[in-house]
């Protein structure tokens, strides 16, 4: 029977047990990666169901076209034109990430946040760019004057 070499065997198991420390560390690595942390709110998610333009703009249009119009400062057929003409121009497709903001959405948010800029500037001695920073931001997704520029038309 051959000798046994005590320094090989001491490195044989040096290394099977760093092999076991590196398991148990990869393991723990994927538990913790696997704990996600919320990356919109729910209020943000609910938006489609409790937010101003899907709630409050389509019960105005169907009931009340004076308040929509005192609203959007234009009758909802003048909107519905305005949106069919700039929808090619500021539409953007959804992704598997995120739902897009719609055309008709963008063009509420730009036209409502552009009045109160108006408003702001009237009632203060502010210039239009400081009353651009001090207005109102919009929550849950991209400021209007954020939007991305289109170049291509939609396909």
């Amino acid at each position: 029977m051959a000798p046994i070499n005590t320094r090989a065997l001491a490195e044989l198991e040096e290394i099977h047990a760093q092999n076991e420390l590196i398991v148990v560390y990869s393991i723990a690595r994927r538990r913790r990666r696997r704990q996600r942390r919320v990356w919109v709110r729910q209020v943000f998610l609910d938006r489609a169901v409790d937010g101003d333009f899907h709630n409050l703009l389509v019960k105005l249009r169907l009931g009340d076209a004076a308040m929509f119009h005192n609203f959007m400062r234009m009758s909802p057929q003048q909107f519905d034109f305005l949106d069919n003409l700039v929808r090619p121009l500021i539409e953007v497709r959804s992704t598997h990430l995120r739902s897009a903001i719609s055309s008709a959405e963008r063009l509420a948010i730009t036209l409502r946040r552009e009045d109160r800029l108006v408003a702001t500037v009237l009632r203060s001695s502010q210039t239009p760019l400081e009353a651009q920073e001090s207005s109102f931001q919009v929550t849950g997704g991209t400021p209007p004057h954020h939007f991305p520029k289109r170049t291509d038309k939609p396909s």
